[in-house]
């Protein structure tokens, strides 16, 4: 039992992910073997999904759930990306099986896998995060449901206001409350900050 309990602490990750986080940086390679960061697409919100494995059936549901809705995040400018442990090359296969039309990222190491979380007993958990355009956690996924995750994050998006905008690193550093977010008030605070600056 304590040798069960030891090794469950150092499986744990360090530092929880919190909403409004910094979201880890990655570079990772898709099924093509081209390379993706995370930094790169800053002033873009992205949606990274993890899931189990290719071609077992949580996972094919998953990423054709996503598929599906994929048209609609990619008019609202939402980078997609779906992560495993499977290496490039079977991640082209299972690309081309379905006809996917966002990127499937590899690794093989499971870095990522354990930075965001999703390392679990059984293999990857099927979680999803939201990163906002300033790189910061905006919503994280998690629940029996995986394969709902992108409506929850398409209807998150809708839901915001038209003229809705992220302040800048600068801006931040001057909002106190803003400093070290780490709950849903991060979010609310930045919508009735913007609100008030935009009444002034």
């Amino acid at each position: 039992m304590r040798l069960l309990v030891v090794f469950s602490l150092f499986c744990l990750p360090l530092v929880a992910l919190s909403l409004g986080d910094d979201a880890p940086d990655f570079q990772l390679y898709d099924q093509e073997g081209f390379p993706h960061t995370l930094r790169q697409h800053r002033g873009r919100f992205v949606l990274l999904f993890f899931y189990e494995r290719d071609f077992t059936p949580f996972g094919i549901r998953k990423v054709k759930a996503f598929e599906r809705i994929y048209k609609s995040l990619k008019r609202k400018d939402v980078v997609v990306y779906g992560v495993s442990n499977d290496f490039s090359y079977a991640h082209q296969a299972f690309h081309e099986k379905f006809r996917l039309t966002y990127d499937l990222l590899s690794d093989p190491e499971e870095k990522v896998i354990q930075l965001y979380e999703a390392d679990g007993w059984l293999g990857t958990k099927s979680i999803s995060y939201l990163i906002g355009p300033d790189g910061r956690i905006f919503r994280k996924y998690d629940g029996a449901k995986s394969y709902e995750h992108c409506k929850l994050a398409l209807n998150e998006l809708k839901s915001l206001p038209e003229n809705f905008t992220f302040v800048s690193e600068s801006q931040l550093s001057g909002f106190s409350s803003l400093n070290k977010p780490s709950s849903p008030s991060y979010i609310e605070s930045i919508w009735s900050w913007l609100k008030g600056e935009s009444d002034k």
